[in-house]
């Protein structure tokens, strides 16, 4: 009874710690509000609502025009709460989705470290995310987006490890409504199931799930630029093949070195001693930066906030040997304590 307690208070802590952490990124990401006062030329309101109309009333172009979930769900709860704007609205997901990022990482990382060093890599997770804001400045209905996937990303990660086929089968479906980065879980699910010896048919059921809204969004969604990739941002993204752009490329490529850096350094050290699972979900990662360094564009460092879920994990392994620390032992109680 009395660990029960203990581990009751225990929870209450951490999740009063992540509201904390949510709420403080959301107002910080609200801050350049003030700049509307003082400076006409610049309108977060509105380019917010223009953000909504566009999605909504499909005249934004492609592939924005395709991620469909965040912006019914705000129309949708703007027309409930209207005497709320869609900035009041953008505040209260931020800390909504923020808070859930961080609930379900922690759950996740508990599959294979303490509640300390879980804790500290929700806390690792943290700081990368308030770096990813700067990628648009003030109030943006469409990092709410990164949010969430970073939720499915995660659920579908422990769903996986967990063997809850059903429930990837729905973060699956639920989350490519949201964005189309959750077509890289496929080729994790299959890498798994195919060491741990499961039926293919796993693979190509989740397959059709995930293309269902993926192709039927883009037949149905009639916008006046249909683009489903672009390659606008591939000359700011590798220098040398424009010399307009190599400077801005130059910039882009030290903000992304300076995020993905220490985690991709971190976590090919040692990379053996890592929990099985986790070096099966990482072997996607050349293959998500390329894909974005050809059809993204890697300035807006929120992009990267899928592989977070894949690095840190092997990151704290690689801390954990490097400073001598054994999951469970002094720095922690135990891991299933």
């Amino acid at each position: 009874m009395h660990k029960f307690k203990l581990s009751k208070k225990r929870a209450v802590i951490i999740l009063i710690i992540f509201f904390s952490i949510s709420t403080l990124l959301a107002i910080a990401e609200r801050s350049p509000l003030h700049l509307e006062k003082n400076c006409p030329c610049i309108h977060f309101r509105a380019d917010v609502t223009s953000f909504i109309n566009g999605v909504t009333q499909s005249t934004s172009p492609g592939p924005y025009v395709y991620r469909i979930f965040i912006p019914f769900l705000v129309a949708g709860l703007q027309s409930l709460f209207p005497f709320l704007s869609l900035i009041d609205l953008d505040l209260f997901l931020k800390i909504f989705f923020l808070f859930i990022g961080q609930i379900t990482f922690y759950i996740y990382l508990r599959n294979f470290y303490s509640s300390f060093i879980s804790l500290s890599g929700v806390f690792f997770l943290d700081i990368l995310l308030s770096f990813t804001f700067s990628s648009i400045i003030g109030p943006s209905i469409g990092e709410n987006a990164d949010l969430f996937n970073l939720a499915i990303f995660v659920l579908s990660l422990n769903a996986i490890y967990k063997n809850s086929y059903s429930s990837l089968l729905i973060f699956l479906f639920i989350g490519t409504f949201n964005r189309e980065t959750t077509l890289f879980l496929l080729p994790i699910l299959f890498l798994n199931d195919y060491f741990m010896k499961k039926s293919i048919y796993r693979s190509i059921l989740a397959s059709v799930v995930t293309a269902i809204p993926y192709f039927g969004i883009r037949l149905l969604i009639q916008s006046p630029d249909p683009s489903w990739l672009t390659f606008n941002g591939i000359t700011k993204n590798i220098p040398l093949l424009n010399h307009e752009t190599t400077i801005n490329a130059l910039i882009a490529n030290i903000h992304t070195i300076a995020v993905l850096g220490p985690v991709v350094l971190l976590s090919v050290l040692n990379f053996s001693k890592h929990p099985q699972f986790l070096r099966v979900a990482s072997f996607i990662t050349p293959l998500f930066i390329v894909l974005h360094y050809i059809f993204g564009s890697i300035i807006e460092t929120r992009l990267w906030i899928p592989l977070f879920t894949l690095l840190i994990p092997l990151s704290l392994n690689s801390l954990i040997i490097l400073l001598d620390l054994e999951p469970g032992s002094s720095a922690e109680i135990t891991k299933t304590s």
